[in-house]
């Protein structure tokens, strides 16, 4: 597989043909282009990042051959092979510093490929207030004992993610900047977990117990779409890291729909939405498609339980011993332990759909999270196209068999054998939109923007030179043209966070044979002149490619 690479060639240009808009492609500035032609057709490439460990840890040495990958139970032809081991190091002399405003959210060039990254997720939308302290200290432990070859990014989920800072090895800059953050009470975790210890009074309990039901149900409603969301954000940002990502999430529970997903057939792209459960049905839908955005990243899921070692649930009656439900505590039941099970459900699922593990019932949060780092240290990369037939826009299964004996394997659990068709309307501006709310820069599309003050067409305007990166598209050949649609938004943001402006525009590319290669071997760039508004202090731009939905975005900001 060829990634897309800086051009340095001269300064030649030509002029690509579109419909819609002019679109310049120009060699040397810092468009990425490819060595050869890597733009596919009608074929998606299946990529899986495999785990295999024994009881001595990664196992070593295996070969293609050693392999047999199954598409729904039968064998497919490995069309790409490799090894890699986090030992991987950087280059000594470290990143060249880029122009003052040319801006990208493409991996730095100058460093050298790395086979993993480790995301840690700190929740505070799902872990209730009092857990969060523990939890905390547990992750500085672990943060104390950083490897020089651990690559750690550290993010917060609330209602939005926040990244405390992004992938480094310096030990010292992460503790700091965890401990700059003293955690949060987003409500959420304590809503959809209400204290039904409360409710003394019989006569009144079960009213109190169908409104507190009801409240229950919205609030994890409310936090499951905020993250579904947050999980696409994060697959999008992360996407064009090379090699498995490591997501390592420290919540109490995760409020995601996985079981039902898991338990459908996955007929259609939108799973549970012909199911009668309503609201749950969209956020079972809402699940999949993230869950499908994971693995397209090639990120896996390692749950950690923030509460440690469960023990008693505060929902307890008076002479029971034994962890009881939020209803059965209202109706003065003494039952099982069946809370705490249900809890690490869709922590487990999560783990199995996206090749991770889960961690709970243990106060060693630090050991653990520490283990989910070191799973990574060797992993083999395995991919191969599916055949025309079977791409049935039907959900696949992905197994793996390994001629070693007594091995454990991990890798993604399957994924979705759509035809690259365009998205909806409906869709896109979905996309878009979640692109301009996410706090994060999404890298499925590769971008790169230079901006240049003007004093025309007034003195408050700039001119924005977007490099796409060809390869990230997806175009049809069709009567010797290459055809394809990108949408595309400059918007400007006030110092509040919200949009000051936007600025839509489409392009359709309609090459021929000439101009393609021109694309593919020069790059692709769009010149755009915007009037900045008095409050702005940041530019957000955003493509979207409709054939294949991916959707690359990039932050300019402002110096006044």
């Amino acid at each position: 597989m060829q990634r897309a690479r800086r051009s340095d060639d001269g300064h030649k240009a030509c002029i690509i043909t579109v419909t819609m808009l002019a679109a310049l492609c120009v060699a040397g500035l810092f468009a990425q282009a490819p060595q050869q032609p890597t733009i596919r057709v009608t074929t998606r490439l299946v990529e899986m990042n495999v785990i295999v460990r024994d009881h001595k840890g990664p196992v070593e040495g295996l070969t293609e051959a050693d392999f047999t990958v199954l598409d729904n139970g039968k064998p497919q032809k490995i069309a790409f092979f490799s090894v890699n081991s986090t030992h991987a190091t950087e280059n000594a002399a470290g990143p060249a510093p880029g122009e003052p405003n040319v801006f990208t959210n493409l991996p730095d060039a100058r460093r050298e490929p790395v086979s993993s990254s480790t995301v840690v997720l700190v929740d505070t939308l799902h872990t209730q207030v009092f857990n969060q302290p523990y939890a905390r200290e547990q992750f500085m432990k672990f943060l104390r004992q950083v490897k020089p070859e651990d690559r750690i990014a550290v993010y917060v989920l609330g209602r939005r993610v926040t990244i405390l800072h992004d992938f480094t090895n310096d030990r010292q800059r992460l503790l700091a900047a965890v401990a700059k953050y003293g955690g949060s009470n987003e409500g959420l975790a304590e809503a959809s977990d209400p204290d039904s210890t409360d409710y003394d009074n019989p006569n009144f309990a079960s009213g109190a117990g169908d409104a507190a039901a009801t409240m229950q149900d919205f609030a994890t409603l409310t936090s499951g779409e905020i993250t579904a969301a947050a999980l696409e954000a994060l697959a999008n940002h992360l996407a064009r890291l090379p090699g498995r990502k490591s997501l390592v999430w420290i919540t109490d529970s995760i409020p995601l729909r996985i079981d039902q997903v898991l338990r459908l057939n996955h007929a259609s792209a939108n799973p549970g939405v012909e199911s009668p459960a309503g609201s749950q049905s969209l956020l079972a839908s809402a699940t999949y498609h993230a869950i499908q955005m994971l693995n397209d990243a090639d990120i896996a899921v390692y749950p950690v339980d923030a509460r440690g070692l469960v023990g008693q649930p505060k929902s307890l009656t008076a002479a029971g011993s034994q962890p009881i439900t939020r209803g059965q505590a209202m109706q003065g039941l003494n039952v099982s332990s069946m809370a705490v099970t249900v809890n690490h459900d869709p922590m487990i699922a999560l783990a199995k759909a996206t090749g991770g593990l889960p961690f709970y019932n243990t106060n060693d949060i630090s050991g653990s999270v520490r283990k989910a780092v070191n799973d990574s240290e060797l992993t083999y990369t395995i991919a191969f196209y599916p055949v025309s037939d079977g791409v049935d826009s039907s959900f696949h299964e992905l197994k793996l068999q390994v001629s070693r004996k007594g091995v454990d394997v991990r890798s993604r659990g399957g994924y979705l054998a759509s035809p690259e068709t365009q998205t909806s309307e409906k869709s896109r501006s979905e996309l878009i939109r979640d692109a301009l709310w996410s706090p994060l820069q999404s890298s499925a599309i590769g971008l790169t923007a230079r901006f240049d003050k003007l004093d025309q067409p007034s003195a408050g305007s700039a001119r924005i030179t977007l490099g796409i990166t060809p390869a990230d598209l997806q175009l049809d050949q069709k009567d010797g043209k290459w055809g394809g649609t990108l949408d595309y938004v400059i918007a400007q943001r006030g110092a509040d966070g919200s949009f000051l402006k936007r600025e839509p525009k489409g392009i359709a590319l309609n090459l021929d044979q000439d101009q393609y290669r021109s694309m593919l071997t020069q790059g692709l760039n769009i010149a755009r002149t915007v009037e900045l508004l008095p409050g702005a202090v940041q530019l957000r731009v955003v493509v979207l490619d409709r054939t294949s939905g991916k959707i690359g975005s990039v932050n300019i900001p402002l110096k006044r």
